[in-house]
């Protein structure tokens, strides 16, 4: 294996200590296939979960060996340089580098050095909460949520290839939050996410809107995300002229319409914590306005039938 000590965004030479760590993460990819339960934690559907294992027990390995070896990153260990990067992006490269991020994070808190990593890969979680959290499956299994649709002629119902994978967990959440709101209150906002699934749509145009069901812990982490929502639809709006509008269906429960104007204005949502119904808007003129999915992790929910429902506590995100 070659590294090469010429940065390649900046074009700067890597100080040595940068080239040791890289080498060390690199080494421990190499060995991964040894470790017990690794693949398993590896194959799973949801994409950010399986990039989470593998580059974030890498990030773990050589942020132990920094910290044993008194080597550096740019001034930080792997971990903490990666939160740094983390921090500094937006969008689709902040959600990859949270996989690195909070992957490495994960394997900190759940065990004392790399010879445990077998331990931690054996119980790797399934949703990115567990993931940003340093929980276990067993510990925050997924709150049941149902979401019906009621369909129209205006707006179809349907898996729309623009929205294929969209992500739905708490990592994407936050993603979306950091858009236009600081750093705390991202974390107050997405902290006690239970379980979530969207609903897309297509106009006469093709333009995609959708519905995003949010179910929550407990309601007064409902009460954060709502509020959150008020100050972070009008900053949106703004910058991107995608509509945005949100609604309480029950104590825990919160769905975020986006996209076209008319079918913003005129969706609604009802029912319980649990179960929850969308109704949207009927013959309406389509605005040409869509809602840009920028953002966690498991694939968007099948939506072949009328009906998205969580399985069990196990299943994807």
């Amino acid at each position: 294996m070659t590294i090469s000590p010429v940065n390649p965004v900046t074009g700067e030479n890597l100080s040595a200590s940068t080239v040791e760590l890289v080498l060390a993460h690199e080494y421990a990819h190499t060995l991964q296939n040894r470790v017990e339960g690794f693949q398993n934690a590896t194959a799973v559907d949801n994409l950010h979960i399986s990039q989470a294992m593998s580059e974030g027990s890498a990030v773990f390995v050589a942020d132990t060996y920094a910290q044993r070896h008194d080597v550096r990153w740019s001034g930080n260990r792997p971990v903490e340089f990666r939160k740094c990067v983390y921090e500094q992006t937006r969008g689709m490269r902040k959600l990859v580098n949270g996989d690195y991020y909070y992957g490495g994070q994960y394997f900190g808190q759940r065990i004392d050095g790399p010879s445990a990593l077998s331990m931690a890969l054996k119980t790797a979680p399934n949703t990115t909460e567990q993931l940003v959290h340093g929980m276990t499956p067993a510990a925050e299994p997924v709150a049941p949520l149902s979401v019906t649709v009621d369909e129209s002629k205006a707006f179809n119902h349907r898996e729309s290839p623009a929205l294929v994978g969209f992500p739905t967990g708490e990592l994407s959440l936050r993603t979306w939050l950091a858009e236009g709101l600081s750093p705390g209150r991202v974390d107050a906002a997405a902290t006690g996410w239970g379980n979530a699934r969207v609903a897309t749509f297509e106009g006469g145009t093709g333009n995609v809107s959708l519905a995003w069901t949010v179910r929550w812990d407990a309601p007064g982490e409902a009460d954060e995300f709502d509020a959150a929502l008020s100050d972070l639809e009008p900053t949106l709006e703004n910058r991107t002229g995608t509509h945005l509008r949100h609604a309480r269906v029950a104590p825990e429960t919160v769905v975020v319409f986006g996209g076209n104007q008319s079918f913003v204005a005129g969706a609604t949502a009802m029912g319980t914590n649990g179960n929850v119904t969308v109704t949207v808007p009927g013959l309406e003129p389509d605005d040409g306005t869509n809602v840009p999915p920028d953002g966690d992790d498991a694939r968007a929910p099948s939506v072949g039938g009328r009906e998205t429902t969580t399985p069990s506590a196990d299943a994807d995100e």
